[in-house]
């Protein structure tokens, strides 16, 4: 319950709201509680007397509301009583009042008053109703946006180690379905269940005033339905849990799908896939089903539970009917079971609010599970603000795991003076794009430290440090929307001339001003509509845009053709000057003019020099370029 207790934060916050749906909901309560009290005197003073009997012969012709508002006046106690005493006999002489005013009133005025009453009744609990649940339909809205935003503003905190613990599917399914089943559960029940408790507290003490005995027997025998209906809830909380799971498991089968669909095709893994995609189809299914039975199974063991203790109480109270010394007679018994069945739709309706709850609590757990991770990269409480560069950026002993057992980074000792362009040069898994990664905290390092300008990167605001920091990756990360906006990336304001300053500068203004609609043509997702190297220079543009002083290049030409690589290399080299760059290349020949360059193997920096000085010393750099040029050309960008 407790994580029950954390959503209720959400309704919190919109009390006002929530109080306002609350009233109504008593009000619609209230008004339905006094459509069951107006049944005793149409069954005790109009049905219960033989068929055309005559009580007197003339009646009140006068109209039934002012003779009403003088019992209510008669009726008023003497003022020496007080407490419990005035309003016994406040009760009592209503009662007698009121037998009175329907004797001396035709039956069929008072049959036709009673009928307009009651309409006017049920018209009022009928407006009461629709408005309690518009109130309480917009409050589930509010309340499943402000849970995601604040679980997507969670997310954002975290650092790429937590992407690599949770894959996507399953967070798109915590966010968006397990979301949905919460709101409906948390808002909609915990409104129903105050709702159904106010009914279920009305009626029944309607039912104790009537008959105080009968109401307590049917309270003994009341216990067996609740741990059945117990039983029930607890199962549905155990396959709730389970089968959000395996619906998440579906989702990250379809999105590994959709997002590889290319490679699918290409090898032909058509029946592969949709084994894949079948087991977990059959996971959900088999999960489902014990849920649905479990589910399914509580309204008709709710409804013959309830009918059977009606049954049983039908018995008692039929005995006491035939039984002259209870002086309880049939109209009394009829209003009671009028009562007593009137808590019987709130009973059930509260048993499958339980049932709800507890599968609502088992997702649940899978949301907090997300908000309770704790961010492992944070900004300091008073931290620096990052200003640009003006000496350089050192690495004192840097060692870096990503899981504390394999080490990736091995006390790397480097320092790269500001404006200085080092290429990091070695085999894939060297620990390259790691050691970059480390710059803009990305992760941190496992033991060391890293320095801008003598100061611990870890003492600058994240916001500032990585603000200060412009990234192009291999992967061209691009959105569905307008080369603006994607140059501009959450800077709509941004003026136009700007932009186009930075697509020229990446070499990308040509071909954007061929595009149908220029600077706002819609490239698709992740850029489809545009080529390789068109992507590239798109996000060179986004990343110099704010003019950064450090500017890191990962495998930012590797995958491109040579046209496309030469245009990115005369685009890296228009920016490049007065900046410090670091560049990781898989060609080597992109990097034959950089400052230094340092070779990386196993995490260590074996090799530091520039071009003609590595391959004189006839070492690693060498061996690589040798191999490199005889797997392919060597491209010629000078």
């Amino acid at each position: 319950m407790r994580n029950f207790f954390r959503l209720l934060k959400y309704l919190r916050r919109h009390w006002h709201r929530f109080s306002l749906g609350m009233a109504v909901m008593l009000i619609c309560t209230l008004f339905g509680g006094i459509s069951i009290t107006m049944l005793y005197p149409i069954f005790n003073q109009l049905f219960d007397r033989p068929a055309g009997e005559i009580i007197i012969q003339e009646y009140d012709p006068r109209p039934l509301l002012p003779q009403i508002s003088e019992e209510l006046q008669k009726s008023k106690p003497p003022e020496e009583l007080s407490g419990r005493e005035y309003y016994t006999a406040w009760g009592a002489n209503l009662k007698e009042n009121f037998q009175g005013l329907l004797k001396r009133n035709h039956p069929q005025k008072i049959l036709g008053f009673l009928c307009v009453a009651f309409m006017i009744i049920l018209f009022i609990k009928a407006i009461t109703f629709y408005f309690y649940h518009i109130i309480f339909g917009v409050l589930e809205e509010v309340f499943s946006k402000e849970m995601r935003d604040e679980l997507f503003a969670r997310i954002n905190t975290f650092s790429l180690a937590f992407f690599s613990r949770f894959r996507t599917g399953d967070l798109i399914s915590r966010m968006v379905s397990d979301i949905e089943f919460i709101k409906r559960v948390v808002v909609a029940n915990v409104a129903e269940f105050i709702y159904n408790i106010a009914q279920v507290i009305m009626y029944f003490s309607l039912a104790m005033l009537i008959n105080f005995k009968l109401a307590v027997f049917a309270i003994l025998v009341t216990p067996p339905i609740i741990l059945i209906l117990a039983y029930i809830a607890k199962k549905l909380k155990k396959y709730s849990y389970r089968s959000q799971v395996k619906a998440a498991g579906i989702v990250n089968v379809l999105e590994e799908s959709i997002a590889a669909f290319k490679i699918i095709l290409a090898f032909v893994r058509h029946k592969f896939q949709q084994a894949k995609f079948s087991r977990e189809t059959d996971r959900f299914y088999r999960t489902r089903v014990k849920m649905v039975k479990y589910d399914f199974m509580n309204r008709p063991v709710s409804e013959f539970l309830s009918t059977a203790l009606g049954v049983v109480i039908l018995w008692y109270g039929g005995k006491m009917i035939l039984n002259p010394e209870s002086h309880f007679d049939a109209a009394a018994f009829a209003v009671f079971i009028a009562a007593l069945y009137s808590t019987f739709q709130p009973l059930r309706t509260l048993s499958r609010i339980y049932n709800d709850l507890q599968k609502g609590l088992g997702v649940a757990v899978r949301y907090f599970e997300i908000y309770d991770q704790k961010p492992d990269i944070t900004s300091p409480p008073d931290g620096k603000t990052f200003r640009g560069l003006r000496n350089g950026i050192e690495f004192e002993n840097v060692s870096f795991s990503y899981d504390g057992n394999i080490v990736v980074l091995n006390e790397i000792n480097m320092t790269i003076k500001s404006g200085e362009v080092v290429a990091l040069v070695g085999p894939s898994g060297g620990g390259k794009t790691t050691l970059t990664n480390l710059i803009p905290r990305f992760y941190d390092t496992t033991a060391g430290r890293i320095l801008f300008d003598d100061v611990d990167i870890r003492d600058f605001t994240l916001d500032s440090l990585r603000g200060g920091i412009g990234i192009v990756t291999q992967e061209t990360l691009l959105f569905h929307d307008t080369v603006f906006n994607n140059i501009a990336f959450g800077q709509p304001d941004t003026p136009m001339e700007k932009v186009k300053a930075a697509a020229e500068a990446a070499n990308a203004h040509d071909f954007i001003m061929e595009l149908p609609e220029k600077y706002d043509t819609v490239i698709g997702e992740r850029g489809s509509r545009l080529s390789g190297g068109q992507k590239q220079r798109i996000t060179i543009a986004r990343a110099i845009i704010n003019d950064p002083d450090l500017l890191i290049f990962d495998e930012a030409t590797s995958s491109l053709d040579s046209e496309a690589e030469r245009l990115i290399q005369e685009a890296m080299d228009n920016i490049i000057e007065g900046r410090t760059v670091i560049i990781i290349a898989h060609r080597l020949s992109t990097v034959r003019n950089a400052n230094r360059i340092l070779v990386v193997e196993n995490g260590e920096i074996v090799e530091e020099g520039m071009h003609e000085e590595l391959m004189a010393g006839n070492g690693a750099y060498r061996r690589l370029y040798n191999l490199q040029y005889w797997l392919e050309p060597e491209v010629n960008n000078g």
